[in-house]
């Protein structure tokens, strides 16, 4: 009859037993997971006032152009920082900038509201309408495609962003 080699390790070892019911007894890390959103804290708010600096800085230096909060104006601006290959796609914290001048543009055209989102993997920047559940990440809307090298049209993710949080302000002010 043939022993299962894990049938060795408990014969040998007197601690193994206790402390495989001490892991198992232990509740795991989902039971502890509780997504949470939170307004933005002061220094998240300097960070991403750096990130915004950082866009705008480049497209005055090489587009002769400026972040103005407008749609148009800005949406062209961040399809020339891809196009013309100023934002390269190992630039990630850049990507992500641009990503937050994104997310300002719903900010000031649906009055919706950044927060911070934490989950069990880490915490994100994310867009929120009043109190509702539901919430856009538009970070990385940009960066994610440019790292999987798909050809990025701002204005369509623009638009699919207007898509996703028009029905929510609506729904809410009806």
């Amino acid at each position: 009859m043939t022993k299962h080699p894990w049938s060795q390790l408990f014969q040998q070892t007197t601690w193994t037993i206790p402390l495989l019911i001490s892991f198992l007894a232990w509740p795991t890390l989902a039971q502890f997971d509780t997504n949470s959103v939170t307004p933005l804290k002061e220094s998240d708010r300097r960070f991403m006032n750096q990130q915004r600096s950082r866009v705008d800085t480049l497209a005055r230096r090489h587009l002769g152009m400026w972040i103005r909060g407008q749609t148009n104006n800005d949406l062209i601006i961040l399809q020339k920082l891809l196009d013309q290959h100023l934002a390269k796609s190992s630039d990630k914290k850049l990507l992500q900038a641009m990503g937050v001048v994104l997310g300002d543009l719903y900010v000031r055209e649906l009055g919706v509201h950044w927060v911070i989102y934490r989950d069990k993997h880490g915490r994100s920047r994310a867009l929120q309408w009043k109190s509702n559940e539901k919430l856009l990440f538009p970070v990385t809307m940009i960066s994610r495609r440019v790292e999987a090298g798909i050809q990025v049209d701002v204005k369509s993710i623009h638009q699919k962003g207007l898509n996703i949080l028009r029905p929510l302000v609506k729904q809410a002010r009806d």
